[in-house]
Parts: C-alpha cells; structure tokens; sequence
C-alpha cells in the first residue's frame, strides 16, 4: 500500500469514519465481477459483429478506459492479432490459394509455416 493511500486512510479516520469497508461497491448494489462479467460480454459482443475494430473503438463506444478493454481484449477474451492469422492462413491453404507445403530449394525437404517473431506478420516457411 502507497504512502498517499495510508495517509488517506489515517485522516479519514481521524475524522471519524469506523468502518473499513469500500462505500463504493456497497453503493452501486453489484459487485465488481458481475461490472467485470457484462463488460467482457459487451465487448466480446462488439467483436463478433466486427472482427476489424480497434480497441479505441470499442472503449470509445462502452465508454471504458483503453487500459481496461485492452485487459478483457487479451486476458479474458484470450484475443491476439497473431492468433487471428492463422486460421486465416490455414484457411486460404485449404481453399488451394497458397500451398500448405513448400520445397526448399536447398535441401529439396519439405517446408511448413510455423510462428515466427522475427517476421512482420509472425509466420515464416521452415524446413523439416
């Protein structure tokens, strides 16, 4: 705990507050998981209806701070650009667009997409 928020703390009792629980989640009448619960369901919702939406978007439209959207994006949501890749990739493969395998023209063994970090769009052809 902050040195600010002791400090907080010790006037507010100084002036008679006796309780040490948060007024502010006894006022709204719901707890947090539940504002945290609806949140992730709208912002999922968003993202359904447009796979293209930036996380600027989705805080101005919920009117919740980036930070927070950003969270439930990637810690609750469990979305990544990355992940959105590749079953894209593996779908045009099935569709016979590009090849799902490749020769390498060194060795003549087969190749196969695989991560990568040191590629801008995060896959790279690798030899078996």
């Amino acid at each position: 705990m902050s040195r600010q928020q002791v400090a907080k703390w010790y006037r507010s009792f100084q002036v008679g507050r006796e309780h040490v629980e948060n007024r502010n989640m006894e006022a709204s009448g719901r707890p947090s998981s539940s504002r945290k619960d609806i949140n992730t369901a709208r912002v999922e919702e968003i993202i359904q209806r447009d796979r293209r939406v930036t996380v600027r978007e989705i805080a101005s439209e919920l009117d919740l701070s980036y930070g927070n959207v950003q969270r439930i994006v990637t810690d609750e949501l469990r979305y990544s650009k990355k992940e959105g890749k590749h079953p894209f990739l593996v779908w045009v493969m099935k569709l016979g667009l590009i090849a799902s395998i490749y020769v390498c023209p060194k060795c003549s063994d087969d190749m196969r997409l695989c991560e990568s970090l040191s590629v801008i769009d995060g896959f790279e052809w690798r030899c078996f």
